[in-house]
């Protein structure tokens, strides 16, 4: 049929994309942690300040500069926010649609690429709350799209365009570092001329190089600047939920990352390999999580005993056991075509396969989140798709261009009514919830605008609501009120939540409890916040203290 043309199918199945992320089931949004990091850090822009006010070093500034700006227009930091992570979606979405095109020429699997990023639960969320990663994934695949086709077709242009982007991705986020091997392998496989290893020839190096200059420059000057910055003070409040750090230790690694110093402390996790395997089955499982049979998010052998319903047992049998089995099938397939093509130049199954590792690298970390690893989803689909195209191949009554595609798009057309029915919000109306609003309520109230408040977990929240000077609860007992004599701090408070669930400075929180001469009980607080939560999640409430230093 003519009317179900290439242009015609994208452009359906991008209506459905932009309805799954435009219409939400609430009309608010919780806010806490990362989120209100960046939306004060561009409240406070240039300055890119946060913790005792002092310069923000764990992330780079780009971002919330980015929401600054678009801040102008709405008005409304949240809102501009969720704009910038919905326009960014956008661009992704047409982005991937040119770059697996030209990678693969094969539009059934790139309709298929696009089809499970479309329902992604992940990037479906990621499109319409105020993290990085919608905003981190169009940068980084513009930057590999642009530099792909510079090395494929000799453009110059697009080895600019490139450059751009992988400098802003520089000063985005500390993904950079996975972009530049992605980038060498681009220029390896896609180069318009055979590399020749053993004589040293690497044809178009003079341009093809850029891109990897401009991100390690800017990256570089990131990295000096927070060098520079450990170097100053004895002590940095750049650790976990923005924990004092000693610099004593302080080298390249400290430099790149805050967790290479001895004084980092975070959440307590399992570091054995029982604990390792989990973690890598979790997030590889959140890679199939598609609508409309979502897996709930945060699962784990802990919340499962409520997250977990019958329901979603239903969907991982009848659902999500055969696409894994089919993204099995691909990548087994994928290496089947490597081998068979007998060479590195243009072998794309080649590029696919290592570029998945890449950016999935992330999941060997102790502590880690499957929006780390967004950039190796789309790898992933690849490998769904490649697999789901070669087995419909297989069967010769199934076309899948004129039967199959035309059939998947009308049953999401058809679908997307019942999604309306439940998610009859629009995000960008969304108004702002934050976390510890009770809390921040009553230093407002009752706590003087300059104290110094050191906070277990809170910190953002309270940085945000109150104006106080807010840094982590240190986590060192010890040394505890070395540090509260160091940062002039009057008033610490303690959470349940962060003290029971994640361990966070909990030797700390127990020296505060049992020394009531040095801190005086002054406030319990509650916090609900059961609109975001399940019944039984022990989540949905907190209790916090304040307490006065005597």
């Amino acid at each position: 049929m003519k009317f179900f043309t290439q242009k015609n199918l994208v452009i359906a199945l991008f209506l459905v994309f932009l309805f799954l992320r435009l219409f939400v089931d609430k009309t608010s949004m919780f806010f806490g942690g990362d989120s209100l990091k960046f939306l004060e850090t561009a409240k406070r822009f240039p300055y890119h300040t946060l913790y005792n006010n002092q310069l923000y070093l764990l992330h780079p500034p780009f971002y919330p500069y980015t929401i600054y700006f678009f801040n102008l227009t709405f008005q409304q930091d949240h809102i501009a926010g969720i704009v910038l992570s919905l326009v960014s979606s956008i661009i992704t979405f047409f982005i991937l649609y040119r770059f697996f095109m030209m990678l693969t020429d094969n539009f059934n699997i790139t309709f298929f690429v696009l089809l499970f990023f479309t329902l992604s639960v992940g990037f479906i969320e990621a499109s319409h709350i105020v993290f990085r990663e919608s905003y981190v994934i169009m940068l980084a695949l513009s930057a590999l799209y642009f530099y792909a086709k510079g090395v494929r077709f000799n453009s110059r242009k697009s080895i600019i365009a490139s450059s751009v982007f992988s400098g802003l991705l520089a000063m985005t986020s500390d993904h950079v570092i996975f972009l530049i091997p992605a980038i060498v392998l681009s220029y390896i496989i896609f180069n318009s001329k055979k590399i020749e290893f053993k004589k040293l020839i690497f044809p178009n190096l003079k341009y093809a190089i850029l891109p990897l200059i401009i991100a390690a420059l800017f990256y570089g000057s990131w990295t000096l600047i927070k060098y520079a910055q450990y170097s100053k003070h004895e002590n940095y409040p750049n650790g976990y939920a923005g924990m004092p750090l000693s610099t004593h230790d302080l080298g390249l690694p400290q430099a790149f990352l805050p967790q290479f110093f001895e004084d980092y402390d975070g959440p307590k996790m399992g570091s054995d390999l029982i604990a390792a395997v989990k973690r890598i089955s979790f997030n590889i499982g959140y890679m199939l999580n598609m609508q409309p049979f979502p897996i709930p998010k945060g699962l784990n052998f802990t919340t499962m005993k409520f997250l977990l319903k019958p329901v979603h047992i239903l969907y991982m049998i009848i659902v999500y056991i055969p696409l894994a089995l089919l993204a099995i099938y691909g990548f087994m397939l994928s290496i089947k075509e490597t081998i068979k093509w007998k060479k590195i130049h243009d072998n794309i199954n080649l590029y696919m396969i290592f570029s998945f590792f890449i950016f999935a690298s992330p999941i060997l970390q102790k502590l880690t989140n499957p929006r780390y690893m967004y950039i190796a989803y789309l790898f992933f689909f690849y490998f769904m798709s490649y697999g789901l195209v070669s087995l419909i191949g297989k069967i010769k009554s199934l076309q899948i261009h004129s039967k199959v595609i035309p059939a998947i798009i009308i049953s999401l057309l058809i679908l997307v009514p019942f999604w309306y029915y439940k998610n009859p919000h629009i995000v960008v109306f969304n108004k702002k919830i934050a976390a510890a609003q009770n809390t921040a309520d009553f230093i407002k109230k009752n706590l003087p605008k300059d104290a110094g408040i050191m906070a277990q977990g809170y910190s953002v929240e309270l940085i945000y609501l109150t104006g106080n000077r807010v840094i982590g609860l240190y986590s060192k007992p010890e040394k505890l009120m070395n540090m509260v004599s160091h940062y002039n701090i009057s008033y610490i408070v303690l959470t349940e939540r962060f003290n029971d669930y994640f361990h966070l400075s909990e030797k700390s929180a127990d020296f505060v409890r049992n020394n009531p001469s040095k801190f005086k009980l002054v406030a319990t607080i509650k916090e609900d916040y059961s609109g975001f939560y399940s019944e039984d999640d022990p989540a949905r409430t907190d209790e916090v203290y304040v307490y006065k230093i005597v």
